[in-house]
């Protein structure tokens, strides 16, 4: 019962570490993406690579 509860919350405890680090890495993505297209300057072969 004791191993049960403390697997349980080293579960909770990796899912607590790998939901704080997404919303950064969607930041960057977004960022980087936004970069991108802002330096296209409108060509399709440009935007095409995004």
């Amino acid at each position: 019962m004791k191993k049960l509860i403390l697997i349980a919350m080293m579960a909770s405890g990796l899912v607590a570490c790998a939901q704080s680090t997404a919303p950064q890495e969607d930041s960057r993505l977004k960022e980087a993406y936004s970069a991108c297209i802002n330096t296209a300057q409108g060509s399709p072969e440009k935007i095409e690579a995004c």
